[in-house]
């Protein structure tokens, strides 16, 4: 196998996020589907070229694709049930109803909004510890200790993505001079706010951190 020729339909995290929140904030119902054998699926050897047809209903109907796990939205129920079966006809779905879990995220709902679960702060504390695999310490083992009790008592604690019909889309970035006590390294980060709901956020260490920061939020504007 060519692996520099395979390619699978990956949306980022942060546009799911995008999604749901535009989802939320209109009063739109969530669906998820599961596509049966979807590597099964013969190659496309053909350029296809898409045109979006002029809008007269006003309908509204947004998919979005992770390698065979699918989650749509729209203002036209009639309309997504006639998407279901037709993707049903093609292809063989799995129809997993409302959106419950989706790329590792726990989803429940609430007359004012969304939450959104992920495990909280667990792999940002375990990329973190891992630093220090080569020759962990004593202070090494009381953090992680520190760590446990942390995520015990904030185990309910997720994001939340209210109904709220502000959709002001605002981005803030910050950047550091060498103040990583371990390796004296710079960072960079920005998070991106969608009237009061965070969509996407990013720190990483760097040097030239004010460009870098500057520019990875502005991409992930545009």
């Amino acid at each position: 196998m060519n692996f520099t020729e395979t390619f699978s339909p990956i949306v980022k995290l942060s546009t799911v996020k995008y999604l749901i929140v535009v989802a939320v904030k209109h009063g739109w119902s969530l669906f998820q589907l599961d596509v049966n054998n979807a590597s099964l699926h013969g190659d496309l050897h053909e350029e296809v070229y898409m045109k979006l047809p002029q809008g007269s209903s006003g309908d509204i109907i947004i998919l979005d694709i992770y390698v065979d796990d699918l989650i749509f939205t729209g203002n036209n129920l009639v309309e997504i049930s006639a998407l279901k079966k037709f993707l049903d006809n093609e292809f063989k779905i799995k129809d997993l109803g409302l959106l419950h879990y989706f790329l590792g995220i726990e989803f429940s709902t609430s007359p004012d909004g969304l939450k959104a679960d992920s495990g909280g702060c667990l792999p940002i504390l375990k990329e973190h510890l891992s630093r220090f695999l080569q020759a962990p310490r004593l202070p090494h083992m009381t953090v992680a200790f520190h760590m446990l009790r942390y995520l015990k008592d904030t185990i309910d604690v997720g994001l939340f993505y209210s109904n709220s019909p502000d959709c002001t889309l605002t981005a803030y970035s910050n950047s550091d001079w060498a103040a990583c006590p371990d390796t004296r390294k710079s960072a960079s980060e920005f998070c991106v706010f969608l009237g009061d709901c965070l969509v996407a956020w990013k720190s990483k260490k760097q040097p030239e951190t004010e460009y870098k920061a500057l520019s990875k939020v502005v991409a992930e504007l545009t």
